[in-house]
């Protein structure tokens, strides 16, 4: 009697979604980096990195330690050009800086998008996809923005 191997077919991996492709950023990078190259999908992950950083740059702002360093690094980054601050400028500074969380909101809403689009399309090649691109600079970007938000809220809550 002759044994027959049974062979299975390989069935195609379902694709991952939303959730534990951005997981998978943190956990197993190359095999998610390896979806997204295959199955590129770019507004869900760009969505979430946008709101996280948006969220984190207005909590910051919206504190009096955020408000201070936005006053303090004005004032320092005119200083280095030689110029000095009249303390009128200042107040008018002081004046703004309860909406600067708002202010940094709607800028990052605007201009965020068009950034990755321009950087996308001069990162792409000839024969690439412009969403493949676009998918993997965001997941990219993601992984960095995120571990970069959680380090401001953690020395924010320590009073760093």
């Amino acid at each position: 009697m002759t044994g027959t191997a049974t062979s299975t077919p390989a069935t195609p991996e379902a694709p991952k979604g939303l959730l534990s492709r951005i997981v998978g950023v943190f956990f197993s990078p190359r095999a998610t980096f390896a979806e997204v190259a295959t199955r590129p999908r770019v507004l869900g992950v760009f969505t979430i990195g946008l709101l996280v950083v948006i969220a984190g740059l207005f909590l910051f702002f919206s504190t009096e330690v955020g408000q201070r360093a936005w006053i303090d690094q004005q004032v320092q980054g005119a200083e280095s050009f030689g110029r000095t601050m009249s303390d009128q400028q200042i107040q008018g500074m002081e004046r703004i800086a309860p909406y600067m969380g708002y202010i940094v909101a709607v800028l990052y809403l605007i201009f965020i998008p068009i950034v990755v689009a321009i950087l996308s399309g001069i990162l792409k090649d000839q024969d690439e996809d412009l969403r493949e691109v676009m998918a993997l600079y965001n997941f990219t970007v993601f992984e960095e923005i995120t571990q970069g938000e959680w380090l401001v809220l953690v020395v924010e809550k320590h009073g760093g």
